[in-house]
């Protein structure tokens, strides 16, 4: 069978397309309600997934992301806090709320991937495959809204109408409320594939076109505007916050693992097979994007008609791969490696090619995946498992690792149980300790990885002398292995005033953190 005769089949709606809608959203959510009620309540970041659970207790407080605390954009921590009077505030109340989003997310992806299967009841590989790259957990907005970008790009591709540019347009503004890294991809993704557009066919009133896409930009991302607007110091906050991010960079780079750098000469068996294989799995862009440029180059506008996922999907994932080229490590790939993933399915011409092309695909995100998911790893055939504990924390039942459980005992015995209701500074990344202790943070700043201007550190220290801060918790931590990260690097004039007017404590259990310093305010 050839390509032109394939197609068509594969690619256009089925008869009743309500019912695909029904079974994409069944799908999504089922794995998303199975991953997490299987694995919801293992383990707790310490460092990162504090940033998303303090900021939605603050909003919950009534304090406003970026004027109040340091934050991501808005959007996701609204979202939780609209449905924590159904999950709760605490952290599997948190995790619910994201499992939904994910759901959502994944719904929007199994649409497209709908365009390259036969069947709707296919679409449960998808769902697995797609939904298992969705880590780390409390990131699972990321590729959320990649494949939401990826769905609305697609239609757009298939009809280039005014409503379906207006469409686009607010799905750019509304993701952007998420998050402005996802505004700038999708806008440069959309960009790309309407200017391939008007190269393979043109088409009449681009201009009409285009602002019908911007307008539908300032309608997505109206909730932003309305507060910078209408939000006493949003908007001063907002302009540092983009600043910030412009100038010192949103994460801390890492080298991008080449194969002929990486050593697995200490593994061995199917862990030898997995450690391949997600390196293999950093490889597939160089190999899937070039093909897909290829393909699109040479095509013509019957072949751009018949194959619009490779169109749409071929840039989104072009660029949102930005996000794991700067801080190149497996929780970054798997927040932007969706796109591409639909991408090497749509290279396949035919619907047998495209089923070997799903087969290695799976096969890839088993080994990978397993080997890298923030709580799919612990089970995995080649590794051991460890033997979970049953914990409470914050006033929620979870299992943990013992590891993490001789962590946690030693903050209540070293910490909690000595400040009672003093207040506490926590510096310089371990913003999960202020909701398990029940702690609001003296200063804005919950995360102080990158070297501080003077101002900045002044306005701390006023904060903690004003507010008369009895206790400080301090990480002696070189990220990656940079000195220069380190708390008294970074902001040296905050650590001189501490050490001046706080005394050490010591420790009262031996399993307390050797690298975190507990001090209390001297009398005066």
């Amino acid at each position: 069978m050839t390509e032109l005769e394939d197609a068509p089949a594969a690619s256009s709606a089925p008869p009743r397309a309500w019912v695909t809608v029904l079974v994409a959203a069944a799908f999504g959510s089922l794995v998303s309600a199975l991953t997490y009620m299987w694995f919801g309540d293992t383990n707790i970041n310490v460092s990162d997934e504090g940033y998303l659970w303090y900021g939605v207790l603050r909003v919950l407080e009534g304090e406003v992301p970026f004027r109040d605390f340091q934050a991501y954009d808005p959007g996701r921590y609204a979202w939780c806090a609209w449905l924590s009077p159904i999950f709760g505030s605490g952290i599997l109340g948190v995790r619910a709320s994201v499992a939904v989003f994910q759901a959502v997310g994944l719904t929007f992806g199994l649409l497209v991937a709908r365009r390259l299967v036969s069947h709707d009841a296919w679409l449960f590989l998808p769902a697995v495959i797609l939904s298992g790259w969705m880590f780390p957990r409390h990131k699972a907005f990321e590729p959320a809204l990649a494949l939401i970008v990826c769905w609305f790009v697609v239609r757009l591709v298939e009809r280039p109408s005014l409503a379906r540019h207006v469409a686009c347009g607010v799905c750019i503004g509304l993701v952007g409320w998420f998050g402005r890294n996802h505004a700038l991809y999708s806008g440069v993704a959309t960009a790309l594939t309407l200017g391939y557009l008007a190269w393979k066919r043109p088409v009449p009133a681009g201009w009409r076109r285009f602002f019908a896409l911007c307008g539908g930009v300032v309608l997505g991302y109206s909730p932003i505007l309305f507060r910078l607007a209408f939000t006493p110091g949003f908007a001063s906050a907002f302009k540092t916050a983009v600043l910030e991010v412009s100038t010192k960079g949103a994460n801390l780079p890492r080298a991008y693992p080449w194969p002929w750098l990486q050593d697995f000469s200490e593994y061995s068996g199917l862990g030898y097979v997995a450690m391949v294989l997600t390196n293999v799995a950093f490889m597939l862009p160089f190999v899937v994007l070039p093909l897909a440029f290829v393909r699109l180059a040479r095509a013509d506008k019957q072949t751009v008609d018949r194959r619009p996922v490779l169109v749409a999907c071929t840039f989104v994932a072009l660029i949102y791969l930005h996000h794991a080229a700067i801080r190149s490590d497996e929780s970054h790939l798997a927040q932007c490696i969706h796109p591409l993933l639909l991408t090497t399915i749509a290279l396949g011409a035919t619907m047998k090619r495209r089923a070997v092309l799903w087969g290695g695909v799976t096969v890839l995100s088993y080994f990978a995946v397993l080997n890298s998911h923030t709580a799919f790893r612990w089970h995995s055939p080649w590794g051991r498992a460890p033997e979970f504990l049953e914990y409470e924390l914050a006033g929620e039942k979870m299992r943990m690792i013992p590891a993490r459980v001789a962590y946690l005992e030693a903050m209540r015995i070293d910490v909690a149980e000595r400040i009672k209701d003093d207040e506490i500074f926590i510096a310089p990344f371990r913003p999960t300790l202020y909701p398990i202790l029940g702690k609001r943070a003296p200063v804005p700043q919950i995360y102080l990885l990158w070297k501080a201007p003077e101002e900045e550190q002044r306005e701390i220290i006023r904060a903690l002398e004003t507010q008369d801060v009895k206790w400080a918790l301090l990480m002696n931590m070189a990220p990656d292995g940079r000195q220069d990260l380190r708390f008294v690097n970074t902001h040296p004039l905050v650590y001189e005033y501490i050490y001046r007017e706080f005394r050490v404590v010591k420790p009262r259990t031996p399993f307390f953190p050797s690298d975190h310093i507990l001090l209390r305010r001297k009398k005066r």
